[in-house]
């Protein structure tokens, strides 16, 4: 029995033309002048933008809230600290007060950080609600082109 060493190769060349033409395929845009094609390219891709965005919005929104929800905590908890070093101070444990002063500082510290991470989060927020706005309007723009074309 022979075989052919080239066989192989051929198989191999044959799955990549495949692959090649899958691809061209699927990323070929429809001509200019049809119309329909275009419609309803542009609304896959508002579809598929929308749904990106909307997550996007999702994780920025739930990630400031938890970062508020966190600042909230640590605001009234320096709060606390501040009240216990004060009683301590009145009642006469200047080392009491000066460990809870201490560890005021600590969390002020903390305090900062977390306040400037949702700052982040914040202008993160807005950053999505305006990328949602600016992708929607060329979504519009595209469709109000293609239905110019389609009529006429």
């Amino acid at each position: 029995m022979t075989t052919e060493p080239n066989r192989p190769l051929v198989g191999v060349f044959l799955g990549f033309a495949c692959v090649f033409f899958l691809f061209v395929r699927r990323v070929e845009k429809p001509r200019a002048d049809d119309a329909e094609a275009i419609l309803q390219q542009a609304f896959a891709e508002m579809q598929e933008m929308q749904t990106r965005n909307r997550d996007r919005a999702v994780s920025a929104i739930t990630q400031k809230n938890n970062l508020q929800a966190l600042v909230a905590q640590m605001e009234r908890m320096v709060a606390r600290l501040e009240e216990r070093a004060q009683a301590a101070g009145q009642v006469g444990d200047a080392e009491r007060e000066q460990d809870l002063l201490a560890e005021r500082g600590q969390s002020l510290l903390t305090l900062a950080q977390t306040q400037a991470s949702l700052q982040g989060a914040i202008e993160m927020t807005e950053a999505v609600k305006t990328a949602m706005r600016r992708e929607e309007e060329a979504i519009r723009s595209q469709t109000a082109e293609a239905l110019t074309m389609k009529a006429q």
